[in-house]
């Protein structure tokens, strides 16, 4: 003890008249601008499935999930729509990868679709792959922060 500071400060209580108040302009939404974007999210291990589609869903992103292409091909057919983004795990069933998967759903829509690969593969070809074909790359375990930043700026 003995060392350091300590003080105090009174202040007089009364009333404030004569105060204007100003109109707030609302805080930046939580879910960062992804609000109601579709993403189609094509995953072969289950687990990571759900865990991806929860995660997804509480940005108030509309998540299809698929195992398969033609599991993702039928859910965008069905909505008739063509989504927002579409992020992939790069190993898939069947010897397919995930840069497969995006091309191959891109064919059925009118637009570009940005396109996120994700994988635990750390090698330098799958880097080079996913460079090569135009897509972006993350490594798991994915970084919510990360994964948010990113879809934010391919939908930009």
């Amino acid at each position: 003890m003995g060392k350091g500071s300590r003080f105090s400060v009174e202040v007089p209580h009364g009333q404030i008249t004569g105060l204007e108040t100003a109109t707030l302009a609302p805080a930046v939404h939580p879910i960062f601008g992804l609000g109601h974007a579709t993403v189609v999210y094509i995953e072969n291990d289950q687990d990571n499935l759900e865990g991806m589609t929860a995660l997804l869903s509480q940005w108030s992103c509309q998540v299809l999930p698929a195992r398969t292409v033609g599991e993702a091909h039928a859910l965008i057919s069905d909505r008739q729509i063509d989504p927002d983004l579409i992020i992939a795990d790069y190993h898939l069933d069947d010897g397919l990868v995930g840069l497969d998967a995006i091309a191959k759903l891109c064919e059925y829509c009118r637009l570009p679709i940005p396109g996120i690969i994700v994988t635990a593969d750390h090698t330098a070809g799958v880097q080079e792959a996913v460079k090569t074909a135009g897509y972006e790359l993350l490594q798991k375990p994915i970084k919510p922060a990360e994964l948010r930043s990113l879809m934010y700026h391919l939908m930009a």
